[in-house]
């Protein structure tokens, strides 16, 4: 007879310090959830409980998007607008947003960026952009269908 451990689930932990944090890595870097989603590798609905005021049933939140929100640092946020990564991924990203439904104007307010420096990467004539441009796309092709975004997101995930 074989015995087979079978792990319990974790328990959920309380939301109220991962909302401060949440709130905190926000503010320390001038970013949106979504790129804070990208740096800890969460699905941006996984923070969802952690952006309102803590209405009912978000009082807790899974232990492993605990544990993986509490190792972006306020330092690795702000560090994202000055690391410099390959524009060709990213320039892919953008391509598949613009086949779906964004347009050059949603892409400067989203990316916040100035429409010649959009012209420049989507045009090829840039060889790097900011992390934080390879974020921001990251997080605008989450918005497109389910399998627009699996081949897009691959392609843009920095190589550990």
């Amino acid at each position: 007879m074989i015995n087979t451990l079978v792990a319990e689930p974790e328990p959920p932990v309380a939301a109220g310090p991962f909302r401060a944090q949440l709130r905190f890595l926000i503010s320390a870097g001038s970013v949106s959830a979504g790129v804070i989603a990208e740096l800890a590798d969460l699905r941006h609905d996984q923070l969802r409980p952690l952006l309102g005021r803590g209405g009912p049933g978000d009082d807790v939140i899974p232990a492993a998007v605990a544990r993986r929100l509490i190792t972006v640092t306020a330092a690795e946020v702000r560090a994202v607008r000055y690391e410099l990564v390959p524009a060709e991924p990213v320039r892919q990203g953008l391509e598949r947003l613009l086949a779906g439904d964004w347009d050059l104007d949603r892409l400067t307010r989203y990316l916040r960026i100035r429409r010649p420096a959009l012209r420049l990467l989507l045009d090829g004539q840039t060889l790097a952009c900011s992390r934080l441009t390879q974020l921001r796309v990251l997080a605008a092709l989450r918005t497109l269908p389910r399998r627009a975004v699996s081949a897009a997101t691959r392609s843009l995930r920095p190589v550990a």
